[in-house]
């Protein structure tokens, strides 16, 4: 990603600071490990930014900030909730091979949960808590309907997981930043523009897990690039799967053009979401939207 202007440096410095003082000195360094997790395919900051730069609709007061900082601690718990699944299927040994970390992990999840309550609190305001609230609860439910490896759509099922999962909470990051705004949510076309937002970031982070793909397998998480091998060699993508075999599975993915597939749908995800961006009557929304994907949608390099 490209450098971040100088006032993004500033949100950060403060959607940070507002972590930084939830975080307990004996979990610091554990917590924000953490928070730099792609188990959820948001890299960090990204959606705070999304939530300030939709909150320029209107003037951005603490409230944003606080709601910023919320929603990137629900980012940061919902990814450490996903790193304890693994996908049930009988040919994948690393499913029944439960971690002694499971339980850490268990409740490094539920400590950013709990942040996030508490930062809540700070805006305080009834829609953005009931937002947050219920998109928590939204993910929880996705994350028990995770697609199994044998879907007969595997890539549709993983798509739409994206969409359940990380286009949640960028659909809370988006109306959160309009409440704050005080504006209706009817000016903009927040499931459009949450939907493929979502998927230009996610899709790039999944090319850039095309890398050690296991690193997202062994958590229960299909990327886009292997469900494109699933789709195409589905006996040797198992294999390979089951046996943790990086080198052949990477070459399943080439085989099946899977890198290249996926970076064609993050070329129209870029261009739905320039779309969508010039329908919104807000300036500052367009102009840091703009600068948002601009960071985002940079060359990947991939095996």
């Amino acid at each position: 990603m490209r450098l971040l202007d100088t006032e993004q440096q500033q949100h950060t410095a403060r959607v940070e600071a507002l972590i930084r003082a939830r975080i307990t000195a004996h979990a610091e360094q554990i917590a924000y490990e953490a928070l730099q997790s792609r188990a959820v395919a948001i890299p960090y900051t990204i959606v705070a930014h999304t939530l300030l730069a939709t909150a320029h609709a209107g003037s951005v007061g603490p409230q944003a900030f606080h709601a910023a900082a919320a929603i990137e601690l629900i980012r940061a718990g919902a990814a450490m909730h996903r790193r304890l699944f693994s996908h049930a299927h009988p040919d994948y040994a690393a499913s029944s091979d439960p971690s002694p970390l499971h339980g850490p992990t268990l409740m490094l999840g539920d400590y950013f949960f709990a942040m996030a309550a508490s930062e809540m609190a700070e805006t305080p305001n009834a829609r953005i808590i009931a937002e947050y609230s219920t998109c928590v609860m939204d993910v929880a439910e996705a994350f028990l309907q995770t697609p199994p490896f044998d879907h007969s759509d595997i890539i549709t099922q993983v798509l739409a997981t994206l969409n359940h999962i990380e286009g949640r909470i960028m659909r809370s990051a988006i109306n959160a930043g309009l409440e704050c705004a005080q504006v209706t949510t009817h000016t903009i076309d927040v499931a459009a523009l949450s939907t493929h937002l979502t998927r230009l970031v996610s899709l790039h982070v999944h090319l850039q897990q095309v890398n050690d793909p296991f690193d997202t397998l062994d958590r229960g998480t299909i990327i886009l690039p292997v469900a494109y091998a699933l789709d195409c060699h589905r006996a040797e993508t198992l294999k390979a799967i089951a046996t943790h075999n990086t080198a052949h599975l990477q070459h399943l993915i080439h085989l099946c053009d899977g890198v290249t597939q996926t970076q064609a749908l993050c070329v129209v995800a870029q261009q739905e979401v320039q779309r969508i961006i010039a329908t919104i009557p807000y300036e500052g929304v367009q102009a840091r939207l703009t600068h948002l994907i601009a960071q985002v949608a940079t060359p990947t390099t991939t095996p």
